[in-house]
């Protein structure tokens, strides 16, 4: 009973508050997030076609605050996600000499996750001690 009556009471002074916040910065959160998916979603979009195509290879392009991926097929722009109406002005401002192919985009994700960077640490650390013990 007595977290019962903790709760009520605290459930009854932050109440107004967070309802306050929730209105002010839900909007603006809601949008954020929606950005974050549509990221995501062209990543994968363009990753998958770029796999599937022959030489196939993705390019990062921010544009209006947004990332575009533009998906190569033996070197030249056949897509891009999300779409863009006029991909030829899109392409024409970025470095095409940070083309990635999808494993290669692959390998630099998993070198950067959280598990690949412990993995990588171990491994090192391994290396560390076998030199050290054939020292001796």
């Amino acid at each position: 009973m007595p977290r019962l009556r903790k709760a009520a009471a605290t459930s009854a002074k932050y109440a107004v508050p967070v309802l306050l916040a929730a209105r002010l910065v839900g909007p603006r959160a809601k949008a954020v997030y929606h950005g974050a998916t549509v990221e995501r979603r062209a990543r994968a979009a363009a990753l998958s076609h770029a796999e599937s195509a022959r030489q196939g290879a993705i390019l990062e392009v921010r544009r209006e605050g947004m990332r575009t991926w533009v998906v190569f097929s033996e070197g030249t722009a056949a897509a891009a996600y999300p779409p863009v109406a006029d991909l030829p002005a899109v392409v024409a401002g970025a470095n095409l000499n940070k083309k990635v192919t999808p494993e290669r985009f692959r390998a630099h994700l998993a070198e950067r996750s959280v598990p690949g960077r412990a993995l990588a640490s171990v491994d090192g650390g391994l290396s560390r001690w076998r030199r050290a013990r054939r020292r001796q």
